[in-house]
């Protein structure tokens, strides 16, 4: 068929039905496929090709598949591809005439003017689902060209088109309405606004939730700012500028989205993505109810091919070192779930917070080791690595694995005593762990602590152990006391320096020469240390003979304030420990105090400064 006007098809008035027809190699000046005319046309799944201009005509050569002129025009899963030799409206023309496409394929046409996808003069262009390649336009608007009117599109991709002066995929003029959750990739110009040019907005235009990416040169760019929203984009990887003329706020990101496979046109995105559930919370969700995310795949109206977000997610501590996670399967065709953790509430799941990979069809992971609390989020990928929406955050902390040993004092005997055999005395000692202390055991040496003995082994940390003492002769005693915590971490100390163990009993003739093996001793309170002193303070004493032996401590005023021991004791050198407390077990306050001995009719006083 060879007219000026419509190479296949021409309306004039009317409304009509074109469908499921292959039109191709069709040649007019105006509407190389279908011309229209005060028309309302609803095409429906038909394929439009090759078609081309009238060289008999020498007139203006606009709409290489589609001419309206004050009509209405319906698209639906039509494809349109390779028209060539047109000024404006490679695919399809349109002026005074609404354009409303959903699922239509716009593919490799060519313009020598403007809009080889779409040119739109003063008619409002609604376009969801649709797909715009490899359009190629002389001057401005690869894919689409709009001026004048609204402007809606959603949920399409629009990719690898090219102009050579601007607005590689887009370029609109005069218009409101909105561009949302599109996907916008690999577009061109030469002197900027490779994916998309917006000249002005008359009144509000509302860029949301679209993917701007790789562009060549610069991602999205403005004439001017006024009237125009711009939220929740993703503007990742374009030359030489992500946005030119705007600043975007911080609802939008600048982060790699992950595509399929770009070589394909594969456009959904895969686990790890940035673009996941990072659309308005505030606007329409993905079909799964999960936060929207950006690009085509995303929104209300999206096409849904990767697994619904994970439900009802459980972080539970089991142990000091072990978090378990537990989920709802995940419809939609989960293959695998990958799980990710932060040590921060409100973190946004990326590939290095991935700590795991959960094959499905189970539903559980155990986290260990872990110390401290931790946040976690779980999602579904499905076979092709697309990933879903994120769970809700669910969170659990453990006390950690402990790697910090207690640490040990012996504080009795510590060196220098003189012990009878056969005496009950107090082993004492001080024990303190991050966590707690678990047990200690006790050892004794005779042999300068080449090897020791048991004396208590796994008892509680009480801080005292009552011991008689063995019958053994030696001056080269150590106690060693050993502290366990419930990680079994151990902590050790032994006696300053070197205790004895004597036999008092044993006493031989003068005559003889040997004389009375029993030390000499004089009686004596030694100054504490330390003094001044926080916490606690030792106290030295020494007795000449068996007495009855009492140490107290007075206040300034002359009032008792404790009794630190009142027992009978043998020629030798000993210690007692004040910790700071009266006879109640409550704190003194900082100052000065006295310590007292009695010791038969020995008396000495020594002052001790406790600064709290």
């Amino acid at each position: 068929m060879d007219y000026s006007a419509g190479g296949a098809i021409s309306c004039y008035g009317g409304t009509i039905t074109i469908e499921d027809n292959d039109i191709t190699n069709c040649t007019a000046q105006s509407g190389g496929a279908v011309y229209l005319y005060q028309s309302t046309v609803t095409m429906r799944g038909n394929h439009i090709s090759e078609c081309h201009p009238n060289a008999e005509y020498m007139g203006t050569k606009i709409g290489g598949a589609i001419y309206a002129n004050h009509s209405s025009l319906t698209l639906e899963n039509n494809r349109i591809e390779n028209i060539s030799g047109y000024r404006d409206g490679g695919a399809i023309y349109a002026k005074l005439s609404p354009v409303v496409m959903n699922g239509d394929s716009i593919l490799t046409n060519d313009a020598s003017g403007n809009g080889a996808g779409v040119y739109a003069d003063h008619s409002s262009l609604n376009a969801s689902h649709t797909f715009f390649s490899a359009n190629t336009s002389s001057s401005m608007g690869g894919a689409i060209y709009a001026k004048g009117e609204q402007l809606n599109i959603e949920n399409s991709i629009l990719a690898a088109n090219r102009a050579a002066i601007i607005g590689g995929a887009i370029y609109a003029d005069s218009v409101w309405g909105g561009i949302e959750n599109n996907t916008i990739d690999r577009n061109g110009t030469q002197y900027g606004g490779g994916n998309m040019y917006v000249a002005s907005a008359i009144s509000l235009f509302d860029i949301r939730n679209n993917l701007f990416t790789y562009a060549d040169k610069n991602g999205a760019q403005f004439g001017s700012t006024a009237n125009i929203t711009f939220q929740y984009n993703d503007c990742f990887g374009n030359i030489t500028d992500d946005v030119v003329s705007l600043t975007p706020d911080s609802t939008n990101i600048s982060a790699n989205p992950l595509y399929a496979d770009t070589a394909s046109f594969d456009y959904h995105l895969l686990v790890n993505s940035a673009a996941i559930d990072a659309g308005d919370p505030a606007g329409g969700n993905d079909p799964d109810g999960s936060i929207a995310d950006i690009g085509a795949f995303g929104g209300t109206n999206a096409d849904f091919f990767q697994p619904e977000y994970v439900k009802n997610l459980t972080a539970t501590a089991v142990n000091d070192t072990t978090i378990r996670l537990t989920w709802d399967q995940a419809t939609g065709g989960a293959s695998y779930y990958a799980v990710y953790a932060d040590t921060s509430s409100g973190f946004v799941p990326a590939e290095e917070m991935m700590i795991a990979t959960v094959a499905a069809p189970q539903d559980s992971f155990l986290h260990h080791p872990v110390a401290g609390c931790r946040y976690y989020r779980v999602s579904a990928v499905n076979g092709s690595g697309y990933g879903g929406g994120y769970s809700s955050e669910q969170s659990a902390c453990t006390a950690g694995m402990d790697l910090i040993p207690p640490t040990v004092t012996v504080v009795y005997p510590n060196g220098g005593e003189i012990i009878e055999t056969g005496d009950t005395l107090s082993i004492k000692w001080i024990a303190t762990d991050n966590v707690s202390v678990d047990s200690v055991s006790i050892y004794l040496s005779s042999d300068g602590g080449t090897a020791y003995e048991t004396i208590a082994h796994g008892i509680p940390n009480d801080t005292a152990y009552q011991w008689v003492a063995p019958s053994i002769l030696s001056d080269s005693c150590l106690i060693k006391i050993v502290a366990y915590d419930p990680g079994l971490l151990t902590g050790m100390d032994t006696s300053d320096s070197l205790f004895s163990i004597k036999d008092y009993t044993a006493v031989e003739d003068k005559g003889e020469g040997e004389g009375d093996i029993t030390p000499k001793f004089v009686n004596s309170l030694e100054q504490n240390y330390p003094n001044p002193f926080n916490g606690t303070t030792t106290i030295a004493y020494s007795v000449g003979s068996r007495e009855m032996v009492d140490v107290r401590i007075y206040d300034t005023s002359g009032r008792l304030v404790k009794v630190l021991e009142t027992r009978k004791r043998v020629p030798g050198k000993y210690t007692v420990v004040w910790r700071g407390k009266d006879a109640h077990g409550k704190g003194v306050a900082s100052g000065v105090y006295f310590c007292r001995i009695k010791a038969g009719k020995f008396r000495q006083t020594r002052k001790i400064i406790y600064l709290r």
